[in-house]
């Protein structure tokens, strides 16, 4: 009886290694971009992991731009393809600083205490017109580099080959539903 129960004990041990090894051959160290064939050693700029995070399902520009590193080794860019990649991922990153001004804005309002805040208000109220001026000019601000980020757009897929066209907009698609990170 006892050799029935080792031999059970064997077996069921080793079908959880075997379970957790084949869990672990479905999910690769290394998130998505090793899914897609992407390289996620890829360096990131420094602002970009300084800079405050925002939710990239709630923020499409964030999503492509996380995108973007492991997008670009897949595509397998020619040289003419590169200069309107570069321009194309200038004008992304160009969207983001300008949406990430404002998180950082937002951020900076309320980590002052809530004391101090209440204080600031009743002693000097801004003024509710500058404030709402500062919003707008920010939206124009957005709005001019998201135009450029479409200009940019445009002169790449001109001149990506058909391939290429499906996988990018496959990707930038799938980059919205599902974004790196998330997984």
């Amino acid at each position: 009886m006892k050799n029935v129960v080792r031999s059970f004990c064997a077996v069921f041990g080793l079908t959880l290694l075997i379970g957790a090894m084949a869990a672990n051959a479905q999910s690769p160290t290394g998130g998505r971009g090793h899914q897609r064939g992407g390289n996620t050693d890829t360096p990131r700029p420094k602002a970009e992991s300084a800079a405050p995070r925002t939710n990239p399902t709630s923020d499409p520009i964030a999503a492509i731009n996380s995108e973007l590193p492991s997008l670009k080794i897949d595509l397998k860019l020619s040289a003419e393809q590169t200069s309107a990649w570069i321009a194309f991922e200038t004008s992304v990153w160009e969207v983001r600083n300008i949406s990430l001004a404002g998180v950082k804005r937002e951020m900076a309002a309320r980590a002052q205490s809530s004391a101090s805040r209440i204080a600031a208000i009743n002693a000097n109220p801004p003024s509710a017109l500058s404030f709402l001026a500062l919003l707008v000019d920010e939206e124009q601000q957005r709005a001019a580099a998201m135009s450029d980020m479409r200009l940019a757009l445009k002169a790449l897929v001109e001149i990506l080959s058909a391939d290429q066209r499906k996988m990018f907009d496959r990707r930038i698609a799938l980059a919205q539903q599902e974004p790196l990170g998330n997984s």
